[in-house]
Parts: C-alpha cells; sequence; structure tokens
C-alpha cells in the first residue's frame, strides 16, 4: 500500500509477479505510462500505476519516451511489455527479449535504455524507424521446452502488439528464436524476422554478428592498430549472435577468443560448437 492510501500500489523494486498481482487486483488486464505531447507531463491509465510512474520519470534512463505498455498475457498469464521512444522517423522497431528479471524497475530500465538505442541505431543507419524494445518476464517454474506452454506466451505476445496498432514493430532478441517469431507472426503481421518459409528472412543472429566484428575493423583502423589477426578478443554472452562471431573472428585470424555467459546452456553448447584451444568459455554468475 502507499502511505496515506488504501489503493495497492506498484514500486520499482518489486518483483514481477507483484505487479501482475496488482493489475489484477485492479481488474486491469492492460495498462501504460505514456509521456503526453507538448506538456510533457508523465500520465499513468490508472492510478495503481502511479508509484511507477513518477520513479520512471526519475530514472536516469527515461528521455520523454512517448509509451510504456503493459499487458497481462490472456492464455499464459505472462507480463508482456513494449516501450516506444519515438516514432518520428517511423514506427517503433525492436526484438522482444525473452527474459527473467529481478524487479520491475530492473525490467522498465531495460526497455527504457534498449528502445533509446534502437532508436539510434536506426537513425544511423538511415533507415525511417523509431525505437522500440519488447520485453516477456519469464516466470519461475515453467517449462519453456514445452512447445504448447512456450507458444502460448508468443501467441500472446501478437495479440498485445497488435492492440498498439502499428505503433512497435518486434523481432528477435535475447531469449528468442525464429520459431517465437513465427508464433507471434499467426496473430499479427508487426514482426520481422520470421521463418523463410512464412516469407521472413528468418534468424538475424548472422548478419547481427557480422556487422559487430566489421565494426571491430573498422574501429581497429581508425586507430591505427591494423586488423583483428592475431588479436585477443573478450566477449561477455555466448548465445545466438555471438557463437556466429566466434566463427567470423576465427576466420579473420583472431589468436584468442574468452567468452563468458550467466547461462549454462548456452555454454555447455558453445563449448561443444567450437573445440578450438583458441577460444575458452566460462560461466559466471
Amino acid at each position: 500500500m502507499h502511505p496515506g492510501m488504501n489503493r495497492p500500489v506498484i514500486t520499482w523494486n518489486d518483483p514481477v509477479e507483484v505487479l501482475i498481482a496488482r493489475m489484477r487486483e485492479a481488474g486491469l488486464r492492460r495498462a501504460l505510462i505514456c509521456t503526453k505531447p507538448g506538456s510533457g507531463e508523465l500520465h499513468a491509465s490508472h492510478p495503481v500505476f502511479d508509484t511507477l510512474r513518477d520513479a520512471l520519470g526519475a530514472n536516469v534512463n527515461y528521455a520523454r519516451h512517448s509509451g510504456c505498455f503493459f499487458e497481462i498475457g490472456a492464455h499464459s498469464g505472462h507480463l508482456l511489455c513494449a516501450f516506444v521512444h519515438r516514432t518520428e522517423r517511423g514506427q517503433a522497431a525492436g526484438g522482444v527479449r525473452f527474459w527473467a528479471y529481478p524487479s520491475i524497475g530492473r525490467l522498465v530500465e531495460d526497455g527504457l535504455r534498449l528502445s533509446i538505442g534502437m532508436g539510434q541505431k536506426t537513425a544511423l543507419a538511415g533507415l525511417w524507424w523509431g525505437g522500440g524494445k519488447g520485453i516477456i518476464a519469464r516466470q519461475g517454474g515453467m517449462n519453456y521446452d514445452d512447445s504448447r506452454t512456450r507458444g502460448a506466451v508468443f501467441r500472446d505476445y501478437g495479440q498485445f502488439i497488435s492492440g498498439l496498432a502499428g505503433c512497435y514493430i518486434t523481432a528477435e532478441d535475447v531469449g528468442t528464436r525464429p520459431l517465437d517469431m513465427a508464433a507471434i507472426f499467426s496473430m499479427t503481421r508487426h514482426t520481422t524476422c520470421i521463418p523463410p518459409a512464412l516469407g521472413g528472412s528468418g534468424n538475424p543472429g548472422v548478419l547481427t554478428a557480422c556487422g559487430v566484428v566489421v565494426a571491430m575493423e573498422a574501429a581497429l583502423e581508425h586507430l591505427g592498430k591494423g586488423d583483428l589477426s592475431g588479436k585477443t578478443v573478450a566477449m561477455q554472452g555466448i548465445g545466438n549472435v555471438a557463437v556466429h562471431m566466434v566463427t567470423e573472428l576465427l576466420e579473420r585470424g583472431a589468436a584468442h577468443i574468452f567468452a563468458s555467459d550467466i547461462d549454462g546452456a548456452a555454454v555447455r553448447a558453445a563449448r561443444a560448437a567450437f573445440d578450438n584451444d583458441n577460444v575458452e568459455i566460462v560461466q559466471c554468475e
């Protein structure tokens, strides 16, 4: 409860489960926090979100974001989110993360900063897109290897972003894969990276990895430090993009690659893929 008030509120440090519970107590399935055009005033769609709105507005990652959208999945019960920074250059585009967060604040911070980053990237690339990011909060004790469980989560997300009327376009990101995009696509047209069999471009990891490696080469050239041959590279994360990066780096003659990840399954898969003395992969906390 908020001091002096009789209604429950949502605070920055609450677990994600509290947000879901508070929304249900208030009879809500959808909610938003948006910046009003002109005045720049932050507005919450329901008083239960007022405390979270105030904390969001005071956060260093808040940059007059157009909107932060929240919904409880109709079939999966998962918290579904979308963060829209700017749409002046076009619809907000950015992948959806399927990840577990220790608090509502950590989830919101991720959405705020990543949506800004997506807008900056598309502007620098000369693309007519705005900045957006999606998040689906993983729940403990769920078997996400079960196709029915996983499919329900991503079909819910497709319905959610359809309800945003095209202001946000989703794609693959951390914790997601092409089949997840297919499930989203079954409920909405506002997605990319769907499997080639459905007319899409598929997994973006290969091209993303290539782009990062080329950027590393450009940075070395700018600094007058040659190319990647003989260099030692440290990588944080060894997921979908990073695995393809290791391949690119080895082909360019990198001498040593050190990578770490908190995901034990990702570490084991990468170790199996790279039986190479030049590649060291460790699991961290």
